[in-house]
């Protein structure tokens, strides 16, 4: 199905673009016969020169853009487009070379109708800069996309977490990535669409890649336990700990309220290791004399 909608948009735009040319050399030939008459005065011949100047400028910028875009058409469906970073630079390239194909064409008109370009070039410059101060967003974000299309920080369908300033995290499938957002679906199957601009000024984890598995457990002390205590046996865990060769241990405290201390260790290995974590369980209920509780997450993969 997709491969007889290529091979009619094909024979479409090629028919399209045929048609275009046969109207040039009409618009040409006419133009020719036209002119050939007798007894047409200065004035009328130049009204018809502009006239035909302009037509033949418009025909000739329509038969460029179709050109392009059949170049990109058959470009975007070639095995040279695999890559996912040019995939999605095609659509930018596209429209921005369009773009300059027509404001090229405006200008070459104008001209042929005299009109002093110069004065024009001057008021754009200045509107371009209040549109650019009026739509910052759009180029943050434009700026954000190039920056995840250039790094590749993550691609479509990897897990990747956004941490906003305002300590809201989001976590999700990555499931499309345009020039203004991100489409995320979270794990609860919620459907976000994150500003570029946030991707690339805030702090981006990209779960898919992570490189060792954590696992977090939570020792819960009374604040009124002996300092000395409490240091005797943190320096156990840390031996049990020492033990298996982790790549890191991080230790972090908690107050959960007014009584309790929460110490709060997370041990990052090179690869899932499930007795381990039995075994660090074990010790810490049998020899530590506390009650541990781990995180609903712990043993995922980083």
């Amino acid at each position: 199905m997709k491969y007889t909608t290529l091979i009619t948009s094909r024979r479409n735009s090629f028919f399209s673009l045929v048609s275009w040319i046969l109207m040039s050399i009409s618009t040409t030939i006419l133009y020719r016969y036209i002119v050939a008459a007798p007894n047409w005065a200065p004035a009328d011949l130049a009204l018809i020169d502009t006239i035909y100047s302009i037509i033949r400028i418009l025909i000739f910028i329509i038969i460029i853009v179709h050109i392009v875009s059949l170049l990109f058409r058959e470009f975007e469906h070639s095995f040279l487009a695999d890559g996912a970073v040019i995939r999605r630079f095609l659509p930018l390239m596209k429209v921005i070379i369009l773009g300059l194909i027509w404001i090229g064409g405006i200008f070459s008109i104008l001209d042929g109708l005299h009109i002093n370009t110069t004065s024009i070039l001057t008021g754009t410059g200045i509107a371009g800069v209040l549109l650019a101060i009026a739509s910052r967003d759009i180029i943050t974000n434009l700026f954000g996309s190039l920056s995840i299309l250039l790094s590749r920080t993550f691609e479509i369908g990897e897990i990747i977490r956004v941490q906003l300033r305002s300590n809201v995290a989001y976590e999700g499938l990555v499931e499309e990535i345009t020039l203004n957002y991100t489409k995320m679906t979270r794990l609860t199957g919620e459907v976000v669409f994150i500003p570029n601009r946030l991707i690339y000024t805030e702090t981006l984890e990209n779960i898919s890649r992570r490189r060792f598995y954590d696992y977090v457990y939570r020792i819960p002390f009374k604040k009124q336990s002996n300092v000395a205590d409490i240091k005797t046996r943190m320096r156990i865990i840390e031996s049990k700990i020492a033990s298996y060769d982790p790549i890191e241990v991080l230790y972090d405290t908690e107050i959960p309220n007014a009584v309790d201390l929460v110490y709060k260790v997370t041990i990052m290995l090179p690869e899932e290791n499930e007795k381990f974590d039995y075994e660090i369980r074990h010790f810490l209920m049998e020899h530590i004399f506390i009650e541990v509780s781990k995180e609903p997450s712990e043993g995922n993969k980083i």
